[in-house]
């Protein structure tokens, strides 16, 4: 039922529908954007493509500059970076990656380019690549005038979501813009915009593909989703061109052997090359950060002046030691550019352990020091020089069997991930095509392995390695030849070994380390010992607790475990140093006894009764916690005994003779003997059966049955044997594509 409306009442009713239709046609005005909007957008934004061996990744980038013909391309650090999974676990084959970027992407005239690393910021996803030699060049997505961001304003995501999955056969997806809208706006302590979080078209794929506004300002980069929820974040605007006008990482110290001076170590960003000297001021921390403006920070007050030797990215020099009775040091980072002057915020920086070097952002930079030799080689990217006598790795590949007894020497790149294997360790390797070789595996004897994983390389970079050993047939389960490495030398691009692990022949007596110890557990079975490391926290084992350590270069040794007992276990936990971004471990020596050796894995059992804190400067013992508790240790496994294989025997047929065996003779004497007794048993039945005939006439006449009685009337019905049949196999269903895993995506 309806009512006749008042005139004013539908006046104002028709003034409140223009209203609200002037404000919906604005709206939709402000959530899309023109033809003349999207064909730039469209052209600056690129599909990324990253290869290394057989492990592959995609997602999406955008042109920033142009110079001639050379281009800088922004997307995510995770995008290209291989080393882990997507649930974050260690890839075993984490090899430097291949880069290509793809111009006009699925619209038929597909640019395909080989990209370089500029340079990259881990710790906030970002990642710039760099292309050279390519006509034509796009205008780059415009950075001078960031958007003033505010909730509900409408947004595009661009970018190429479940990368290939739309493309089809052998094509390029095609680009995808999306709407969205700011949901929320998060800030850090500081005041400046931390992410901005996104409602809408977020998908896998999209990772480093660029969010605009309807007039084509950058909001940020798409960087992750929440999978279900409708929920997406892009990296700010003002983070990307920090960034590309160049920056500094978080700043690290570490100790030298027998040098009581600390080695300064800071990343350099610097995309563009602009970056002509850089500068640390350091001074020792005090109880409180002096306040600085985030946008504009001033120097610190008291601060000496150290320059820093940038290479590789990474910015380094010697400072002096603490002060007595002060555990950390505020650093200011000065880069002088080509554009100016640009600070950093001033950090407080703990001690941390001396270790290879993993910086946060910057290039890969030059391996790291041996405890027993010289400098590494720089990791690369290139194949070393061939020589003469040196088996090529794609040769031995191609047909090991021609290699089969004979002891070879080949040239390949590494990035040093092992697998354990029984009696050792595979090394991962790749030929001069980038994939891992099908046919050959390389193996480590478990002495050699030990000593590579105690170096700690990064898994991401890829060292020229020259291997020694001889070939082997394949395992009885592998069809693959076996390279048995005798000989491991880190070697230039030229071919010249630079620091060479052998196997040891016998256990080391000139003194007792954790690499030692850790090489060779069986020659310390039963004695006291004590081990310099670095306390890497406190687990709970079952019965036990677990004291993690770490040697030198932040590697959890492989063939040792240390237990102590809970009184210990929860001192240490409570009294040494808590692990920081800065300071992820403290200098301890540990003390105790090797308990036992594992039968079944080989690591040795070592318990824990006294825990001393190290000055890292000097060594000196700071604190002392000492047990008294017995310390009970994790159970070791008996393996089962594997009962002895049957070999099925097939039933063979008996030769024919003409001379009946005995078992033949003693059948045919039998049959006789039955056949007697059946003529006899056989007329007996037959004068029985007609006698149970007659009762069952006379019974059935009656209308009697013996079921009727036995079965109270139901008729009983005949039940078959069943036979069961094979279960079905059930092939899993695939997954649909909401399911799929990428990098960054699925929180």
């Amino acid at each position: 039922m309806s009512y006749p409306m008042p005139r004013n009442t539908l006046f104002g009713s028709l003034l409140t529908l223009a209203v609200l239709g002037f404000a919906a046609s604005t709206a939709n005005a402000q959530a899309s954007l023109s033809a003349e909007q999207v064909q730039p957008l469209k052209a600056a934004t690129v599909y990324v493509k990253v290869q290394a061996g057989s492990l592959a990744a995609t997602g999406s980038g955008f042109l920033v500059k142009r110079d001639g013909m050379t281009g800088f391309i922004v997307t995510n650090f995770h995008v290209i970076d291989l080393t882990r999974s997507p649930d974050g676990q260690p890839n075993p084959a984490g090899l430097n990656p291949t880069m290509k970027v793809v111009f006009d992407s699925g619209s038929g005239k597909d640019r395909v380019v080989t990209a370089l690393l500029a340079a990259y910021d881990r710790e906030h996803d970002l990642a710039v690549l760099r292309v050279d030699g390519v006509k034509d060049l796009p205008v780059p997505i415009d950075l001078a005038n960031p958007p003033k961001l505010i909730e509900t304003m409408p947004v595009f995501v661009c970018g190429f979501p479940f990368g290939d999955q739309l493309g089809g056969a052998d094509r390029n997806p095609a680009i995808s813009i999306g709407p969205a809208s700011v949901s929320s706006i998060r800030n850090d302590a500081a005041g400046r915009i931390e992410s901005v979080q996104l409602n809408g078209a977020l998908n896998p794929g999209n990772s480093g593909g660029p969010v605009v506004t309807a007039d084509g300002k950058l909001v940020g980069v798409a960087v992750k989703t929440i999978k279900g929820a409708g929920i997406g974040f892009a990296i700010p605007h003002q983070q990307v061109t920090t960034m590309l006008k160049g920056s500094s990482g978080t700043p690290v110290l570490k100790t030298m052997p027998n040098d009581p001076a600390l080695k300064l170590e800071v990343p350099v960003i610097d995309p563009y090359q602009i970056v002509t000297a850089a500068v640390a001021y350091v001074r020792p921390a005090g109880e409180e950060m002096p306040k600085v403006d985030p946008e504009n920070p001033a120097m610190i007050a008291d601060a000496m002046k150290v320059p820093l030797t940038v290479a590789k990215g990474v910015g380094t020099a010697m400072v002096e030691p603490f002060p007595a009775g002060n555990r950390s040091l505020l650093i200011q980072i000065e880069l002088t550019t080509s554009a100016g002057v640009i600070r950093s915020v001033p950090t407080e920086v703990r001690l941390m352990n001396n270790g290879p070097v993993r910086p946060p952002g910057g290039m890969p930079t030059p391996g790291p020091a041996s405890p027993n030799g010289p400098l590494l080689p720089p990791p690369t990217t290139f194949f070393p020089t061939p020589r003469a006598g040196i088996i090529d790795l794609t040769e031995l590949n191609r047909s090991p069997e021609q290699f089969l007894g004979k002891s070879i020497q080949t040239d390949l790149l590494s990035n040093s991930s092992l697998s354990i294997r029984e009696g050792g360790f595979e090394l991962d390797v790749m030929l001069d095509s980038g994939n891992p070789p099908s046919s050959v595996r390389i193996l480590l004897p478990k002495d050699l392995g030990l000593q590579l994983s105690d170096l700690g390389l990064p898994v991401q970079l890829n060292f020229a390695m020259r291997l020694s050993g001889m070939v082997q047939k394949p395992a009885k389960s592998d069809s693959r030849h076996i390279l048995e490495v005798r000989e491991l030398a880190f070697i230039t691009r030229d071919g010249e070994p630079k620091f060479t692990l052998k196997p040891a022949e016998s256990t080391p007596s000139d003194s007792v380390t954790l690499a030692v110890v850790n090489r060779f557990p069986e020659s310390f079975r039963g004695k006291a010992i004590s081990l310099d490391v670095y306390f890497n926290g406190i687990g709970y084992a079952g019965q036990t607790y677990e004291v993690r350590v770490t040697n030198e270069f932040e590697v959890t040794p492989l063939n040792l475990e240390f237990y102590t007992s809970k009184a210990l276990a929860t001192q240490a936990e409570d009294e040494l140093p808590k692990v920081s971004l800065n300071q992820r471990s403290s200098l301890i020596r540990v003390s105790g006894n090797v308990e036992r050796v594992n039968t079944k894995s080989g690591k040795g059992i070592v318990t824990v009764t006294k825990i001393e804190l190290l000055n890292p400067a000097g060594g000196t013992v700071t604190k002392t916690m000492n047990t008294s508790e017995k310390i009970p240790l994790p159970v070791e496994a008996t393996p089962k005994p594997t009962p002895p294989k049957v070999t099925p025997t097939t039933p063979q047929s008996p030769e024919p003779s003409n001379k009946p065996s005995a078992e033949a003779a003693t059948k045919t004497e039998a049959k006789t003997n039955w056949l007697l007794i059946g003529g006899l048993g056989g007329g007996a039945v037959l004068f029985i059966g007609l006698g149970v005939g007659g009762l069952v006439l006379f019974l059935v006449l009656r209308g009697k049955t013996t079921k009727e009685t036995e079965n109270d009337g139901e008729e009983e019905k005949p039940v078959k044997a069943k036979t069961e049949k094979p279960a079905k196999k059930v092939k899993p269903k695939p997954k649909v594509d909401d399911d799929v895993e990428f990098p960054g995506f699925g929180e």
